[in-house]
């Protein structure tokens, strides 16, 4: 881990982050309200942004304005490093005209482009996720998917097949090379 560059709030936030700071400090101050809760960056020694959950209160001195504050920052580096991948993931793929789309360990899907969903007949993504991954495929070839190739996925982390996928209104077949990725 690094360290940060200063030891007062102020002076490790991000330049492109005091202003909100300002704005939200005053606004605590006047009392205009009674916390703050911000998504920030604090900049380490050598450099690198640390992004965080900022919480700030103040205690009161009876009587006037407020006495301390407390600052309660949670690293939220992580969480936004994957927030922004998948906002980079989600803008390739609505562009895409291949069928592209994520699911969770259990099939459910969680996401389905619009290409994707036109390709098999869904209308909405509300449509898309009320299915599951088997759903997309012929009752013949579902025990395959869900006991053989699937498994072998999760186990070796990527699979591809050249499969039949089930158009939903009309219930025509769909050949398609269907590769699948876990993260």
């Amino acid at each position: 881990q690094g360290e940060l560059t200063g030891s007062t709030i102020d002076s490790i936030t991000f330049t492109e982050d005091s202003a909100a700071d300002a704005r939200n400090m005053h606004r605590l101050v006047t009392g205009e309200i009674r916390e703050f809760t911000a998504q920030k960056r604090f900049q380490q020694k050598n450099g690198d942004l640390v992004w965080v959950k900022l919480t700030v209160s103040p205690t009161w001195q009876v009587g006037s304005g407020p006495e301390h504050y407390i600052a309660i920052a949670e690293d939220i580096t992580e969480r936004r490093r994957a927030e922004e991948e998948r906002e980079k993931f989600v803008a390739l793929a609505d562009s895409s005209q291949e069928f592209i789309g994520m699911c969770d360990l259990e099939f459910r899907p969680l996401y389905v482009n619009a290409a994707g969903m036109k390709l098999v007949g869904l209308d909405s993504l509300q449509e898309a996720l009320r299915i599951t991954v088997p759903d997309c495929f012929f009752p013949e070839d579902r025990a395959f998917v869900t006991q053989q190739f699937l498994p072998y996925v999760v186990r070796q982390g990527h699979g591809e097949i050249e499969i039949r996928f089930r158009h939903f209104k009309t219930g025509a077949a769909l050949w398609m090379n269907y590769k699948v990725f876990t993260l």
